[in-house]
């Protein structure tokens, strides 16, 4: 018996998917969601502004990503409000694009394919504008350059002679080498240091932090004769 045989042989072309790098897929993000406080002077303790900046830390940032301990957004997606003005957080893609980056061995790629760098306001700026009253501490605090975290409080009188309704509040540090001691710390108001030396909190500077601008037609209420506690962790 004679028999023909057809075999059929098909050819594909495939791909290789493209490599995830710093300059196309990473630079992108940390420009979104880090470098705002990981730029020199800022409050992070390294620079993410540069791959040189980065490809120390490579491991670090894949592990803190992916357990969502950066950047220090902690809003459950899952419940009640989801969307918010000025979301740092990153997307299921965004830690994924992170950890492929760092398994392949954290490539740079190709410079060109670097966006042009964020641009940011001077560290002295205010986020608020500018302020009507600024109530600075009498003098500075030095911190020893040995030994554990201090946390401190410093009362300060600003003079306030009368009744005010503050629509716009903001904390921070008075300059660069300032940032670079100050973990974080809380104003509040103290009306009658003898009865409430404590007082009620009113403003904060922290990690990520850049103000308070209150809705239009409120404010916070600061009594004359009012006085200003800083409660400072250095």
């Amino acid at each position: 018996m004679a028999f023909r045989m057809a075999v059929l042989v098909f050819a594909f072309a495939t791909t290789a998917p493209a490599q995830v790098t710093f300059t196309k897929d990473v630079a992108p993000i940390l420009q979104r969601s880090c470098q705002v406080c990981h730029r020199p002077g800022a409050i992070a303790p390294m620079s993410l502004l540069t791959y040189e900046d980065a490809r120390p830390w490579a491991r670090a940032i894949r592990e803190k990503v992916v357990k969502r301990e950066m950047p220090p957004w902690y809003i459950d997606k899952n419940i009640g409000i989801t969307e918010f003005k000025d979301d740092p957080s990153l997307s299921d893609a965004d830690i994924a694009t992170i950890s492929k980056w760092v398994d392949a061995g954290a490539p740079m790629g190709n410079a060109a394919d670097t966006p042009a760098p964020r641009q940011f306001s001077d560290l002295d700026q205010w986020h608020i504008g500018k302020p009507d009253v600024v109530v600075t501490m009498k003098k500075p605090y030095v911190l020893p350059a040995r030994g554990p975290d201090n946390i401190v409080d410093i009362l300060v009188d600003p003079g306030f002679t009368e009744d005010m309704y503050v629509t716009a509040v903001e904390s921070k540090p008075a300059d660069a080498r300032s940032f670079k001691v100050v973990h974080h710390f809380t104003t509040n108001l103290v009306e009658d240091p003898e009865d409430d030396p404590i007082g009620l909190f009113f403003n904060e500077y922290a990690l990520g932090k850049n103000g308070d601008i209150f809705p239009p037609s409120s404010g916070r209420l600061v009594k004359a004769g009012s006085k200003i506690n800083f409660n400072l962790h250095l």
